[in-house]
């Protein structure tokens, strides 16, 4: 296979990844979110295009024993252990009969793996395609949420509100979903050497699309992590950026900030983050119930995980449906051992992607992922989060040509 149609096949499990949500394949027959469906339905179709791309990528170095085996190694080596990782722990989950929904381990975890396996840092012409289609993507997904909050109408979604409010859904079915995604590319954007009123814009989009889906915890991270942008970023930028040019930097910056609280207070948009009791609708009481799993499950059972049937039992009892924080839900999927075990091959591979983005960047970004994706259980479900932030690691590359270059590595 030629290097021109590995960039192919890598940028349609791209437009895949980023358009094709579990939601809209649902719609169309495809049950990738049902629990019991066969496993054909298991697997994103983004997943198995890359599958089958690193399969014929790594197989015959293998096979010949080619030394280029072990320089694909040597340069990806985090990706390989974390993915050694994980296919021993789908290998334990099947033996201990922990789980009966284990989409989440391909879809969520090991897809971004692929791509960061894949993906080359130095071919400038290609990622800078990739930005233009993660921009697209971020515009129009933004825009989407935007129009279906004025509609009071969602296009892809039956279910059409939301506890007392309304809140968009996107194209990607699940307002917290989308706040997640959208918050992520608005984190590479924000630390980015992009053009900084093009950056701004792009800003203020993605926080009104915030409102639309209603994710205050979103919300309230980027209330806090904006002023730390300002205070510790900007002023730090040592490139040719004058003195002058970095308070036209805050300037905007902080008009974004206005017109972002004055969505909140004063429109109806804000009306769902006004709402300040976290205790307001049934999905945070569902999020304080999941705590009551570990009153009832034994030792055992925290440190290794709980059988799928015994699950069951106690979701019926807790009248429990979902776990709204995948923390929790790994604990109880996996197993506390695991857990930890994942968690570190996890956040190592977040600063890893973060890292080459300067050092703000690689504390920043995964914060603003961590902060958000804790609040819900995003990231227990079959989502492309860990994906788009892979990808956005590469097309967001400080050193594209086509970006007003700063020194970021400086930062």
């Amino acid at each position: 296979m030629s290097i021109f149609n590995i960039k192919f096949y890598i940028y349609v499990s791209a437009i895949l990844t980023l358009f094709i949500s579990a939601t809209l394949l649902d719609n169309l027959g495809y049950q990738i979110t049902m629990e019991y469906a066969p496993l054909y339905y298991k697997l994103h179709p983004s997943f198995i295009l890359m599958f089958i791309l690193i399969t014929y990528y790594l197989l015959p170095n293998l096979i010949s024993r080619d030394m280029n085996i072990v320089r694909i190694y040597l340069n990806k080596k985090n990706e390989f252990h974390f993915l050694f990782f994980l296919f021993f722990l789908t290998i334990y989950i099947l033996i201990m009969k922990l789980s009966g929904a284990i989409a989440s381990i391909p879809n969520t975890l090991i897809l971004p793996l692929f791509f960061s396996i894949l993906l080359n840092r130095n071919d400038i012409s290609f990622l800078k395609k990739l930005r233009k289609l993660l921009l697209i993507f971020f515009i129009l997904n933004s825009s989407m949420a935007i129009t279906e909050m004025f509609l009071k109408y969602s296009f892809l979604r039956d279910s059409t509100s939301y506890y007392t409010h309304f809140r968009s859904t996107a194209l990607l079915g699940h307002p917290l979903n989308n706040a997640l995604i959208t918050s992520v590319i608005m984190a590479f954007i924000l630390t980015s050497a992009m053009n900084e009123y093009r950056k701004q814009l792009l800003m203020l989009l993605g926080l009104f699309s915030l409102l639309c889906y209603g994710a205050r915890a979103a919300v309230f991270t980027w209330c806090v992590m904006l002023p730390i942008y300002i205070v510790f970023f900007v002023p730090a930028i040592k490139s040719f950026v004058s003195p002058f040019g970095k308070i036209i930097r805050i300037g905007t910056m902080i008009g974004v900030i206005l017109i972002f609280i004055f969505l909140i207070t004063q429109t109806p948009y804000g009306a769902r983050i006004n709402e300040m009791s976290g205790m307001d609708d049934a999905s945070a009481e569902t999020r304080l119930l999941a705590l009551d799993f570990f009153k009832n499950l034994k030792m055992q059972d925290v440190l290794l995980g709980a059988p799928v049937t015994k699950m069951a039992i106690y979701q019926d009892y807790l009248g429990v449906d979902i776990i709204e924080n995948f923390w929790i839900a790994w604990i109880i999927r996996f197993g506390l051992i695991m857990t930890l075990l994942l968690t570190f091959f996890f956040i190592k591979f977040l600063y890893n992607n973060a890292e080459y983005h300067g050092k703000f960047s690689s504390f920043f970004i995964p914060l603003v992922f961590l902060a958000i994706a804790s609040s819900n259980n995003s990231l227990a479900t079959t989502t492309p989060v860990i994906s788009v932030y892979v990808l956005c690691s590469y097309a967001f590359n400080p050193f594209l040509a086509s970006y007003r270059l700063i020194s970021h590595r400086q930062l």
